[in-house]
């Protein structure tokens, strides 16, 4: 049964509980405030997008949660403020291993790795971001003490598919010993 604006009526009753339950329907459908959930307005129905992955149409004082397909036809979650924003809430499946990445709602990306490396060697990120990374970092991956001073990505060598590594050693040079690395990077989706 598909809803219509004159159903149900003031008189519909709710059955097979063991009672009758008789609300105020139409108070829900004209969604009273003191009835009303923020995310909910049940006055204006239409929101359904005019074509397969376009976004529903904003209704004021409500925020809709829908979900639509990628162009390779993966569901993600996204939502619609009165404004017409739409925030996207998920962009595939996360990835939690030692390299791995995860999106985070607003439109980031967070990826992280271990990898072992020497001065000048690339690291290549588990998925491309949108752009380039807003900042990249590393640190050595255990306590050994040895010929090292400081890591960081090289810049601006990074790009939205990988990095390269710079490792200085106590002399104040680029160390050509393999060292275990962490590292993180976050930037646009």
């Amino acid at each position: 049964m598909s809803w219509s604006p004159g159903q149900p009526t003031d008189d519909t009753k709710i059955r097979n509980l063991g009672f009758v339950i008789r609300p105020n329907w139409k108070a829900i459908e004209e969604a009273q405030p003191e009835l009303r959930y923020f995310a909910s307005n049940y006055a204006n129905r239409n929101t359904l997008p005019s074509a397969p992955g376009e976004n529903p149409t904003a209704i004021e004082d409500t925020y809709i949660t829908f979900s639509k397909e990628t162009d390779a036809g993966i569901p993600e979650f996204f939502g619609i403020n009165e404004d017409s924003v739409v925030t996207q809430f998920t962009d595939g499946p996360s990835i939690l291993a030692d390299n791995g990445h995860t999106f985070i709602s607003g439109g980031l990306r967070l990826q992280w790795g271990r990898k072992t490396v020497k001065s000048g060697d690339q690291i290549d990120f588990p998925t491309d971001f949108g752009d380039i990374p807003y900042v990249v970092l590393l640190t050595q991956a255990s306590n050994i003490v040895n010929d090292f001073k400081w890591v960081r990505a090289a810049t601006p060598s990074y790009t939205i598919s990988k990095f390269n590594v710079v490792i200085i050693n106590s002399s104040g040079q680029e160390s050509t010993n393999m060292f275990a690395m962490q590292w993180m990077a976050i930037g646009p989706a």
